[in-house]
């Protein structure tokens, strides 16, 4: 593949799922929230990082700073844990019991096969299950497949069909978010197009595009011009699940913390 090809194919987004996806711009209640928790005013919403890129340091990331400045982005207080005992290194084996110990409302992937953590079909169970508890999960970047990491598994907790390939090769891309909802929670204070500054690579495809054929239950609520890059909101029974094809928490600039910011408290408005 050359890096410097352009892909022009749309996404393509079925009726139905175009109205279900509208519905997640609603003001959330319990009977539109799949979320097994709503947070009283005040409560902190907590993620934890699992197996990814920084390896349990926040060197290069935004997790520190969003940590020290989340009042910036929203009235709803966050922390976001990238140094949890037993799920942070990439060699650490993620089970059930220990993401319910860790207290998270959220799971944060990363960039895990960037870093090679490679995730087995019992350690996607575990995220599965907790996920199905009311926890959202969000993912970054090399999610799914890189160099020899088949993290595929890890695909349908963000609604891509697990039988998809993705190039070796990650490509290059100016991270320019068309918004199709941009009154979806997740663009709030992002501006139409959301414009990241974080890393300007993207999982790939290996047909070239993100496009329906790579999906089953998610919805692309944004996407760059030549679909390289998309985000995506799984909207489950139980929890959301988001994935931003590339990296705005490495280097992000204030911008990618908002977007992270309102990630971590979908659907919720701060």
């Amino acid at each position: 593949m050359s890096l410097g090809r352009s892909w022009t194919r749309s996404l393509i987004v079925p009726v139905a799922t175009t109205v279900a996806i509208l519905a997640l711009g609603a003001t959330p209640s319990t009977a539109s929230t799949p979320r097994g928790r709503l947070h009283p005013q005040g409560t902190t919403i907590t993620a934890v990082v699992v197996k990814s890129w920084g390896n349990c340091s926040s060197s290069s990331l935004i997790w520190d700073s969003l940590n020290a400045n989340w009042s910036n982005y929203g009235s709803i207080p966050i922390s976001i844990d990238y140094s949890h005992p037993g799920l942070c290194l990439t060699t650490d084996t993620v089970t059930l019991a220990k993401l319910e110990a860790s207290g998270a409302d959220v799971v944060i992937l990363s960039d895990p096969a960037g870093q090679h953590a490679l995730y087995t079909s019992a350690e996607a169970q575990a995220l599965s299950q907790y996920a199905q508890e009311g926890h959202d999960i969000i993912g970054t970047y090399l999610t799914f497949e890189y160099d020899g990491t088949d993290d595929r598994v890890l695909a349908p907790l963000f609604g891509v069909s697990s039988s998809g390939a993705y190039d070796v090769s990650p490509a290059p891309v100016t991270p320019t978010y068309a918004e199709r909802y941009p009154a979806l929670p997740l663009f709030r204070s992002l501006g139409n197009p959301y414009v990241s500054s974080g890393y300007d690579f993207s999982e790939l495809p290996s047909d070239g595009a993100w496009s329906s054929n790579e999906l089953t239950s998610a919805t692309p609520v944004a996407r760059t011009s030549d679909s390289q890059a998309v985000i995506l909101v799984r909207k489950a029974r139980s929890y959301y699940g988001i994935y931003i094809a590339n990296m705005p928490e490495w280097n992000g600039s204030t911008i990618d913390e908002q977007f992270f910011y309102n990630a971590v408290i979908f659907p919720a408005t701060g």
